[in-house]
């Protein structure tokens, strides 16, 4: 997002309440499912991010790991192309990064293929220009294209190098890519043109979910988990009852689902629970003591890419060793010092050279 000369000079030492021009800060942390590499990506069916597909080029850094909302980075395994072909209206510019590692993220953000219209508007969050700090900018549809949604500035926020890859909401749903714009207008991706949709299936290939959820004694926490399996890929009707398990202290009560693209008659269909669909985004309750559990999604592909949401999730942490009663501290045997032992065989090896 860009920034003003007076919010860049503060985002050196603190983060600013009006770092973007009209925009909002946001808290990094509330979308841990959000990584920064001089783009901005979004982690989605575990080890994979959805960015825009100039973020690889070696002008814009490469082959490089990403950063997560705690500060630590995962590094980049490999980087895969749309391959879409250019069209008269844009360079298609989607891209999925395979990280080393599944991340742990609370956040969800699902997919969308359902329609936006000319007027509505989008909110974009990225970290462009701004030290790694997560900012929001929305624009309204000034354009529809096959391929993209052209967005115009409304005076809440403009993009700016590094929200290349930004995801794109129309309410909760993510629908777009941000690729360009750092003006009045800017250019996203549609996930709902069909190469791009099928890219998708095709790369992911299994569930999207986040890895982690806290659930506290008397309450019902709602976790959300979306279907990117390819319909083609030989596996025939996907029931959900038979593929969720939950062990350790966690119950899963009834399960709901609602679908996220359109059907052959343009019309929204209804999804069910027992015939998932690609995109269908299913809400799992969740009930818990508080104790640690598990909630495992079965790959229907026989991949071996089910879904693992941890429930819980205990903080080990290490042991304090009492120095008085470390055995390799005890005689100072370490950082500078010596031990008795050593001394002992500083003295006798003295010994026997003067004997010599």
């Amino acid at each position: 997002m860009k920034l003003t000369p007076i919010a860049a000079l503060l985002s050196l030492t603190s983060l600013p309440a009006l770092a973007i021009e009209n925009g909002i800060a946001l808290d990094w942390q509330q979308h841990d499912n959000l990584v920064e590499m001089n783009c901005t990506g979004t982690i989605i069916g575990g080890d994979l991010v959805l960015t825009a597909d100039h973020c690889k080029w070696d002008s814009a850094g490469g082959l490089r790991p990403v950063t997560l909302s705690n500060g630590a980075q995962i590094e980049t395994r490999t980087q895969i192309s749309s391959s879409i072909p250019p069209t008269d209206t844009a360079y298609f510019d989607i891209g999925l990064w395979q990280l080393a590692s599944t991340p742990t993220v609370t956040a969800f953000t699902p997919l969308s293929l359902l329609p936006a219209n000319i007027g509505e508007p989008l909110t974009i969050l990225g970290f462009g220009e701004t030290q790694q700090h997560l900012f929001q900018a929305i624009k309204n549809i000034s354009t529809i294209y096959d391929t993209i949604y052209v967005t115009q500035d409304i005076g809440q926020g403009i993009t700016a190098p590094g929200d290349s890859g930004a995801p794109v909401f129309k309410s909760d749903t993510l629908i777009a890519v941000h690729s360009a714009g750092m003006g009045e207008f800017s250019n996203e991706m549609k996930l709902s043109y069909k190469p791009a949709r099928d890219f998708i299936l095709n790369t992911v290939n299994g569930w999207h979910y986040p890895t982690k959820a806290t659930v506290t004694q008397n309450t019902t926490v709602n976790v959300q988990i979306q279907s990117l399996i390819q319909s083609n890929d030989g596996v025939g009707a996907i029931d959900l009852t038979t593929l969720v398990n939950a062990t350790g202290d966690v119950t899963i009560g009834n399960i709901s689902c609602v679908a996220q693209e359109l059907d052959a008659m343009n019309q929204l269909p209804l999804a069910t629970k027992t015939d998932i669909k690609p995109f269908d985004v299913c809400t799992l309750p969740l009930t818990s003591n508080g104790d640690e559990g598990t909630v495992t999604i079965t790959d229907p592909t026989g991949n071996g890419k089910d879904a693992v949401i941890v429930i819980n999730k205990k903080v080990v942490t290490p042991p304090v060793t009492d120095p008085s009663t470390d055995k390799n501290n005890s005689n100072g045997g370490g950082g500078g010092s010596m031990g008795w032992m050593a001394i002992f065989s500083l003295l006798l090896a003295g010994f026997l050279r003067r004997k010599q």
